[in-house]
């Protein structure tokens, strides 16, 4: 079964947004050490939701990354509108490269804990207000606007989450550039994750009860 889903035929699906990640699992048996599974969802643009490709990988490496999307394209996936990926510099480039006419969408959900982890948690609460306010932004303009307010605010106290915040900035507001009511579907790679729920649940160990 596993073999039919990996040489399925996608020249058939209107995908128009890709979510990629990884997911981590111990896959070798009398080992504990977890391994990268590459997972691939899209949204049709009829709004159905479909597996396209499950894989094991190397971590999220380049050339991992970019065997996997060949494998997608070769098999027919046409370019998306727009992708949502982590930030890891393997998967981002090889995205770039083989969906070049793609937006790329940096998930927000990652972005946002790796910023709000640079700073003290008495701040968290209005610091994450000030990123809603550039990532939610109305369109891109109003997102750059307030882009600079926040580097303005924050930069000279807590230097290193700046610096997050404007690494891969332009990559944070691409779905901006998507239909206003697509836009809180299309911001994070929580799809991916979510369909592994269930299946998390019913291998994690359980301990043993104590007596």
């Amino acid at each position: 079964e596993y073999q039919k889903f990996s040489r399925q035929d996608l020249s058939g699906y209107d995908v128009a947004y890709l979510f990629i990640d990884a997911v981590y699992e111990p896959l070798r048996m009398f080992k504990t050490r977890s391994e990268a599974i590459l997972v691939v969802w899209g949204i049709l643009t009829h709004g159905a939701k479909a597996l396209l490709s499950i894989r094991h990988g190397n971590k999220e490496s380049y050339d991992n990354c970019r065997e996997i999307f060949r494998d997608l394209k070769k098999r027919g996936l046409k370019d998306p509108v727009l992708g949502v990926t982590d930030g890891a510099p393997g998967m981002t480039k090889a995205f770039s490269q083989v969906f070049h006419k793609t937006l790329r969408q940096r998930c927000l959900f990652h972005k946002k804990g790796n910023i709000l982890s640079k700073v003290p948690s008495e701040v968290t609460s209005e610091m994450k207000i000030d990123l809603n306010a550039v990532y939610y932004a109305p369109d891109q303009k109003t997102a750059r606007r307030n882009a600079r307010e926040f580097c303005l605010k924050y930069g000279s106290r807590y230097p290193s989450a700046v610096a997050c915040f404007e690494d891969d900035f332009e990559a944070c507001i691409q779905h901006l550039r998507c239909p206003a009511k697509h836009r809180r579907h299309i911001t994070t790679t929580n799809l991916v994750e979510r369909s592994f729920g269930e299946e998390n649940r019913r291998s994690k160990v359980m301990e043993e009860a104590s007596k």
